[in-house]
């Protein structure tokens, strides 16, 4: 019977171990469900015609500008609340994880909880900006012709949000893991190195759109000969912005496998 409740005990560790490590490609998971969301939203509006009321000169629309009308709107709608969803059931689990394995301690627990609840805003904005797109008449409101209305205000802010509360969450994490979290802990940034180093690289990125618009300023000869509309800049801005946020979450999944790891090699 020992045996037999030995060897039971063995595989239920065994299953434990192979789901964390499962678990762990959930944020890669979260960044191709991302990516096929904004790349299927640029085909189909191409493709029904929902950017040619700029003549056909715009190459790189906002996001946004994807997900206003037809099928694209309906992409957005489904996707990025999808995005979000996971998001939340993956980053939930891996701060609880986070938890047990720093211990308490209050300066943890203080930067724990704003890791958590900015990524959570982020999400939550996200789901925002997908469920609640701009105004269908759009083009009119971009020649002044309408005015904006309270929809594309509520879809640009809950942009801003996500943004916002992206910024906030990298730079804590960023700090946490190498300033704050225990040397033994699995999170500790010598532990993994790359990962460190790909998300701190992420970070600085981050605020290079900025400098990306000022180079593509209207009066820029770089802008002129690369002909670039507004919306053209806008959208080089914000595919910037949003390839760094992806892929910062993205590389959760580096933390998530030395951790499924570490609990296997103990087992051993």
């Amino acid at each position: 019977v020992c045996f037999a409740e030995i060897s039971l005990q063995e595989k239920m560790d065994t299953t434990i171990i192979w789901r964390r490590k499962a678990f762990a490609f959930l944020p890669i998971v979260l960044l191709i469900v991302e990516v096929v969301t904004i790349v299927s939203a640029y085909k189909v509006s191409f493709q029904e015609g929902e950017m040619d009321f700029l003549g056909g000169k715009i190459q790189t629309p906002p996001i946004s500008m994807l997900m206003y009308k037809g099928r694209g709107k309906i992409i957005g709608q489904v996707g990025f609340p999808l995005v979000s969803l996971l998001g939340w059931v993956c980053l939930t689990a891996f701060f609880k994880c986070i938890k047990q394995v720093v211990g308490e301690d209050e300066s943890h627990d203080r930067l724990l909880r704003v890791l958590r609840y900015s990524i959570m805003i982020a999400f939550f904005c996200l789901a925002i900006v997908g469920i609640i797109p701009l105004q269908e008449n759009l083009p009119l409101a971009m020649k002044k012709q309408t005015p904006v209305t309270l929809q594309s205000i509520i879809h640009q802010s809950a942009a801003g949000g996500f943004f916002l509360s992206s910024m906030i969450h990298m730079g804590v994490w960023l700090y946490f893991v190498s300033r704050k979290c225990p040397k033994t802990s699995p999170f500790y940034f010598k532990q993994s190195p790359k990962s460190f180093t790909f998300k701190a690289i992420c970070f600085v990125l981050f605020f290079f759109p900025l400098q990306t618009a000022f180079l593509l300023h209207p009066v820029s000869p770089l802008r002129k000969r690369l002909s670039l509309t507004k919306a053209d800049t806008g959208g080089i801005m914000q595919y910037a912005l949003v390839s760094c946020v992806s892929s910062f979450l993205g590389s959760y999944s580096c933390e998530l496998w030395i951790m499924a790891t570490s609990v296997s090699k103990k087992k051993e």
